[in-house]
Parts: structure tokens; sequence; C-alpha cells
């Protein structure tokens, strides 16, 4: 009995390819991908590509490996060879979708090939899309039993055609998007919104609304971080900008952004991307910025700046609203200072359970603080001497990639927010200062509050495509705005 070589499965491959079903799953990708997102950013749109791209992606890979590998002697049994196809490519998607670990090495591994940045969202919601893949495999086994050993022979134009358009769909679809890669709002004006745009052709930049989100306007060419003042309003930061020689600028609304920070011209930096500003609002403002886990002060606003060395990476930071009493979270260590950051104490050594990727003081109790630690919230209410576990995170990430934001909520002292990760997740709540918490919503990216009621908050997408402005107390409504944002391709 004939046994059916590798050349067979190329063959099926692309007839595969050439079936209706996914010939609509590469139009749905092209579709969704370069236009629907962008048009109505939702849950399914979200999901669309990643059912469609499933559904026809092993058969690209199959017509180029089968093929390959029928110029050699040896006969390979394609039925196998799909099998370690489709099981590599399931693994591998769902590595991508659960792991951060996974998804920020593939991310490495692609811009050091490529020079490209992808921009990936772990979401083990999006492993639905795993449904596509036996339905796919089906098809190509039945395509395989009807297929002619050898070369590819019926309709070779409309083949060759459909594998040149499929392939270049998914490489389409992996390129980076126009995407908000951070948001901020203003402290007290809740209509005065900043959002920083990457990946356009030649718009990219810090935009800003003040009018709520209905109209946008690029005041700077800059990217980064974006965070309002905490202490001033109408004045934002930018920290990280890659063309900043200092890491951190200003900006006040009617200005440019000015360079204030030491940054890249200051001393060595930790292999960390722990990158933060705080501001202590004491009747002489401090700002403390943490740049890849170095921290720096300024008591005249930026003009000078001291490099405070702790010994170690500075991974979170909280300045209490007492003069001079502020928080620091090193690695496994909490540390104190009660005279604005000039010398240090070590309060406690915390248990081997992952970083601290957040920070808050209570600004009533300067004993009260909230940090994110590992995959967990914990509370403490002796100024960080005991902490009691709020919150665990039962996820996939793993520990050491897990990051949390938490802060107060400016109008209302008793309620505090807290978003895991980076869209994998709801928000959370907390109405009794932290002591327990409950999910709100849908997933976000990230989370920025302001003290205006009309408006506190403002969110994020995970994909970055839309932002969401929250509008009256919790639970409230959501509205999209940003659509003006140059998110399109």
């Amino acid at each position: 009995m004939h046994k059916p070589g590798p050349g067979t499965g190329a063959s099926a491959a692309l007839a595969a390819l050439v079936n209706p079903v996914s010939l609509v799953a590469v139009a749905t990708l092209l579709l969704n991908d370069h236009l629907l997102k962008y048009l109505s950013p939702s849950w399914l749109t979200g999901k669309l590509s990643d059912v469609a791209g499933l559904y026809f992606a092993p058969y690209v890979c199959l017509a180029g490996l089968l093929t390959l590998l029928s110029f050699g002697r040896a006969r390979w049994p394609s039925e196998w060879i799909a099998v370690a196809v489709y099981g590599a490519i399931g693994i591998a998607f769902a590595m991508l979708k659960t792991s951060t670990a996974a998804a920020d090495s593939f991310v490495a591994v692609l811009f050091a090939l490529t020079g490209q940045h992808l921009s990936l969202v772990v979401d083990p919601s999006d492993l639905i899309a795993l449904v596509s893949l036996p339905a796919s495999y089906l098809l190509w086994a039945r395509e395989r039993r009807r297929a002619p050993d050898g070369a590819v022979r019926r309709r070779p134009l409309l083949r060759a055609l459909a594998l040149c358009i499929a392939t270049a769909a998914m490489a389409a679809t992996s390129s980076p998007v126009p995407h908000v890669a951070s948001i901020a709002i203003d402290r007290t004006d809740g209509d005065l919104l900043y959002a920083i745009v990457e990946d356009t052709d030649d718009k990219d930049g810090l935009y800003v609304s003040a009018d709520g989100g209905a109209g946008w306007l690029r005041i700077s060419t800059v990217t980064g971080e974006v965070v309002a003042d905490p202490a001033n309003t109408r004045t934002a930061y930018i920290l990280g900008a890659p063309d900043s020689e200092s890491g951190l600028l200003r900006l006040r609304i009617g200005d440019r952004p000015v360079e204030i920070g030491p940054g890249k011209r200051g001393a060595k930096t930790y292999s960390t991307d722990a990158t933060s500003l705080s501001v202590g609002q004491w009747s002489s403002p401090v700002l403390f910025y943490v740049f890849h886990g170095v921290l720096w002060i300024s008591g005249d606003d930026g003009v000078s700046w001291q490099n405070i060395g702790l010994g170690e990476p500075v991974h979170a930071l909280a300045p209490a609203a007492t003069p001079g009493l502020v928080y620091a979270a090193t690695y496994g260590y909490i540390m104190r200072s009660v005279d604005g950051g000039k010398t240090w104490t070590h309060v406690i050594v915390l248990p081997g359970t992952g970083n601290v990727s957040a920070l808050v003081v209570h600004r009533d109790d300067p004993q009260l603080l909230l940090a994110g630690i590992g995959k967990e919230i914990r509370r403490s209410t002796d100024g960080g001497l005991t902490w009691s576990p709020r919150v665990q995170y039962a996820g996939s990430t793993q520990v050491e990639f897990a990051h949390w934001a938490i802060f107060l909520d400016p109008t209302d002292p008793d309620r505090a927010y807290a978003l895991f990760g980076g869209g994998c997740c709801p928000p959370m709540i907390s109405t009794d200062r932290g002591l327990t918490w409950k999910e709100w919503g849908d997933p976000l990216s990230q989370l920025a509050a302001s003290a205006d009621s009309r408006s506190p908050l403002l969110g994020l997408h995970p994909r970055g495509t839309s932002l969401l402005r929250h509008v009256g107390t919790p639970p409230g409504t959501w509205e999209r705005v940003g659509e003006k944002l140059p998110l399109g391709r």
C-alpha cells in the first residue's frame, strides 16, 4: 500500500488553504486587524484575529516545511509532522497568552532579529481560539487523503496566490500596530487627559485633550510614560523618553516639555525596568525619581538632583502626607525615611514571594500601607512592620514577572483601586481602605485617577486601541474616548 509522503502533505496544505473556509479566515484576519479593531474595539474583535489566524497558519507552516522535506531522500511521515506542527503552534500560543515571561522573551527575540517591537497582551481568555486547530487539522487530513503525491498540480496559480496572501497576513498581524502606550488624567481637572501614542507612521507623540477626550492635540513627538503631577494641575511628567538625555521631562500645558531629570546623565543603573516619579507634597515639595532602580531626589523642583544610594535597586516608593516621611521597597526589604529621603532605615525583611511592584501609603494614616508583592496585595497597619495578605491572583503569571498598580481614590479616603498585569484582568476596588477587594468591570491595561468627582478615572483597553473615561461614583459608567487619536492604519 502506498504511504503518502511529504509532497502529499504539502499539496494537502495548499489545497486546504484555498478552501472557502480558509479564504474567509484570511480575509477575516486582515479586515479585523486593520479596520474592525480600530472602529469597534471589543471582546469580539480582540478574539477574532486569533481564531482566524490559528485556523490557516498551520497550512502555511506545513506547506513550507513539507515542501522542503520532499526534496530529500527520506520518506517523512507527513501526518506525524502535521501533528507536531499543530501541537507546537498550540503550545506556543498557550504560553504566549498565559505567561508574561514567555511573551517578554518572544518580544525580545523578535526585536533582536528584526528590530521591531511587538506588543503582546497576556490574556488567558484568548485560549478560546484554540478551538480552531482541531477543525483546521481535520480539513488538512481530508485533503491529504485526496491529494496526488508529489508537486502541486491543481490550480497552481490560485494556490501560490493564496499562500502569498496568507503569509503576508500573518506577518502583518504580528507587526507593531498603532496604540496608546501610556495615559494620565489631571489630578484636579477630569477633562484634561494625556495619551502617548506609539507605532504610527509619523504621528507618534504626546497628545492632550482638554474636553474629556472629544478632541486631541499632539503637543510633542516625545514618547515614554506620562504621569500627571500629583501636586500641581496642568502639569505632567514624561518618564523614560527614548530621545531624552536625562530620562525625565516636565510638561506644563502651554509650554514645550523640558528636560529636568538626572537619569541617563547620572550614575549607573540596575538591570530593572523600575522607573517612577513620586512627589512629597510637603511645605517644601520633594521630587522622588526612580530611574531603572536608582533613586534620585530633588528639593528644588528638578534644578538639581542627589543620587541616594540604597545599595540595591528601588522597586517602589511612597511619600506620606506627614512631612519627611517616605517608604521605599527594595529587593526583599521595606525601608523608611523620616527626613525626606536623606537617610534610610530598614523596617522589615519581606518573605521571598516576589518583588514589590507597587507601594502606597494612606494620606490620612501614615501607618497604613498597601503593597503589591509578587501575586498578592498585602496590607500593613503598623508602618510596614507586619503585613496581612488581602488578595491572591490565581493566574499562571510567574511571580517574578507579576506587576501591580495600586492607588488611592483622591476623592474618597476609604476607596482604593488595584490593577494586576498588563491587560489580563479587571481592576479591583476596595471601599474599606484595602481590607477587602472585589473585581470591577472589564479588563484594563492601565488605570489613572483624578480628584475631579465628575470624571475620576481614565482606563486603557488591553490592546491600547481605546480609552475609557469613567463617569460618576463607582460602579458608574464607562464612556469611550480617544476616537480621534491616530490609531488606525
